[in-house]
């Protein structure tokens, strides 16, 4: 079976093309989204840390809550916020349900009957009791759905949550994930998967941890055309020179943890997005080598145009260009483009 593979970047540089270019390939199955269940608030990085290194009582209940609310609510519960487009049932099976709670409850030790008083108030008070019930029934007057804004899951009863080893929770962790995504992938006629969230690239050690094997394909775009696509996005600032103080924290932890992942010894490839769009053969041979796949098996694959990824150079003006520049100089330089 071909290596699972995982794509990262900083956002805005073009790791949604080379997703879509794996998922046509013959052997490689791309999910239609991020998959944000690892490093995501409130996922997998989350949960090992707090039931293992970062362990209480209290934060290792907490933390297994809202791993389940997340798969389990926030992951199935689509037209809903804050995971709106995310149905894992139709993605991963009638099953992952099941499957994820039984793995929860296996890290149960204990459950009793109490309140959470660190983290939940004892009650949200009259008013507010009454200010929902107004607004519910304002909704089935207007002939709107009466669901809530906001979902949870219910939590009749607190955990006692075991301290298990690290190696042993990843092992448990592994399995539940990995087979997952496999199954789903070989549902589709698929022998290995692929994994799109920009920021995997942040946390690549614990990656590596749950997927010792897995390749990453890290794409880079000229930070200069990542910040200028960035300010047109909602999750980001919407001024240049907000933009670029966001990228530059991106980039800061970057290089701040690239030395110790000992990259020479893993299935790691960093790629430009220019060079792609200027070659896209060679730059799928060298994908398809860290990742052992045929490079003969794509499907038709979808245009590469270099104008589009270069195109903030005309949309900047001269004093944006160099706010750019000047912001994102030592960046610029380290990952090789030209000032």
């Amino acid at each position: 079976m071909s290596r699972p593979i995982f794509l990262g970047g900083t956002g805005r540089s073009g790791t949604t093309l080379l997703y879509e270019v794996l998922g046509r390939h013959r052997d490689v199955h791309a999910f239609p989204i991020e998959m944000r269940l690892l490093v995501d608030p409130d996922g997998a990085l989350d949960l090992v840390d707090n039931l293992t290194e970062s362990f209480s009582p209290v934060r290792a209940r907490e933390a297994l809550y809202r791993f389940e609310r997340l798969l389990t609510v926030y992951f199935t519960t689509p037209k809903r916020e804050p995971y709106r487009p995310f149905d894992f049932r139709e993605l991963l099976g009638d099953d992952y349900v099941d499957r994820v709670r039984s793995f929860c409850r296996s890290l149960e030790a204990a459950r009793f009957t109490g309140r959470d008083w660190q983290l939940l108030p004892r009650d949200e008070g009259r008013l507010v009791a009454a200010a929902r019930a107004l607004q519910s029934l304002r909704r089935r007057l207007g002939g709107r759905s009466t669901l809530p804004t906001v979902v949870d899951l219910e939590r009749p009863e607190l955990a006692v949550v075991s301290h298990p080893r690290r190696s042993e929770l990843l092992d448990q962790l592994r399995e539940l994930v990995g087979g997952l995504f496999l199954d789903a992938a070989k549902r589709q006629g698929k022998e290995t998967w692929c994994e799109k969230t920009p920021h995997n690239l942040l946390h690549l050690d614990f990656l590596w941890e749950l997927f010792p094997e897995a390749a990453f394909v890290h794409i880079t775009r000229d930070p200069r055309g990542v910040a200028h696509s960035l300010r047109h996005q909602f999750w980001a600032p919407d001024d240049l020179e907000g933009a670029c103080r966001y990228l530059v924290t991106v980039y800061q932890r970057w290089f701040a943890i690239e030395p110790t992942l000992a990259l020479g010894s893993r299935n790691y490839l960093q790629l430009k997005l220019e060079d792609m769009c200027r070659a896209p053969d060679d730059a799928l041979s060298r994908v398809c080598r860290v990742a052992e796949l045929s490079p003969d098996a794509f499907d038709t694959l979808p245009e590469f145009s270099l104008d589009k990824v270069t195109y903030w150079r005309e949309d900047l003006s001269e004093a944006e260009l160099d706010l750019a520049t000047t912001t994102l100089r030592p960046y610029i330089e380290r990952l090789d483009y030209d000032v």
